[in-house]
């Protein structure tokens, strides 16, 4: 092999190391992964999952479910012991009773989650229609999101969406968070009406033409970070 064929060689093989590590994070994440035997079957097909928590008070600890009279005995803690690739995932977690009483409790165990886990800080972002107290988190380098109102923008009148748009753009002049998040069908409201800010979003149904648009629309918008899409499990 001559010395130019070498160096060629050898520069092929760097530019396909770099690439390789320099991967773009995938934006498609799994909806609603609450279900441990769900988010570890998943954990090598997406990048990121989103999980509902909410914090007990009395525990003082983050408990993973959905509804607020859900009975749950599944910490955050041992979902996240429970995956063996928790450091190489990102985490969306919607935080479905954030409050004034309750953040700065919220915000240290999740910081001593972070170190537990050895998780990334900016892979992991918060989600609360409470958008004042996003900023205890912000404030510690999370990535926070306002979850909007979640009126479908083609169902109100004109007076109302201006209300609307007014009360979400006074929070993020006020509150600042990270991004804003809200349903697949918000979308073009969200991007029409904050362009500038980054956007989470999520398709939760079983269409798949229309779950393929949504995957087309994240991967060529700039400001959408993440887009959440429903997958089938069975748990058996």
């Amino acid at each position: 092999m001559s010395k130019k064929t070498s160096l060629i060689y050898i520069i092929v093989i760097l530019c396909c190391l770099f690439s390789c590590n320099n991967k773009p994070v995938s934006k498609i994440w799994l909806y609603r992964a609450n279900n441990i035997a769900k988010a570890q079957y998943f954990q090598d097909k997406y990048a990121g999952f989103e999980v509902d928590v909410h914090f007990d008070d009395s525990l003082q600890m983050f408990m993973v479910k959905h509804d607020f009279d859900e009975i749950s005995t599944t910490s955050l803690d041992y979902w996240f012991s429970s995956l063996e690739k928790a450091p190489k995932l990102g985490f969306w977690l919607d935080f479905k009773n954030l409050n004034k009483d309750n953040q700065t409790a919220a915000v240290e165990h999740l910081i001593n989650l972070k170190k537990k886990y050895n998780l990334k800080k900016k892979s992991i972002y918060i989600e609360s229609s409470s958008c004042s107290c996003l900023k205890t988190f912000s404030n510690k380098g999370f990535k926070t999101s306002y979850y909007i109102p979640h009126n479908d923008p083609e169902t109100i009148n004109k007076e109302s969406l201006a209300k609307l748009t007014n009360i979400i753009r006074q929070n993020i002049k006020k509150n600042r968070p990270y991004a804003i998040s809200g349903y697949y069908y918000q979308y073009e409201f969200m991007r029409d009406s904050f362009p500038e800010i980054n956007k989470l979003i999520w398709y939760n149904g079983l269409g798949q033409n229309m779950k393929n648009k949504y995957i087309e629309i994240a991967n060529s918008d700039k400001t959408v970070e993440i887009l959440l899409v429903f997958d089938k499990f069975e748990d058996i």
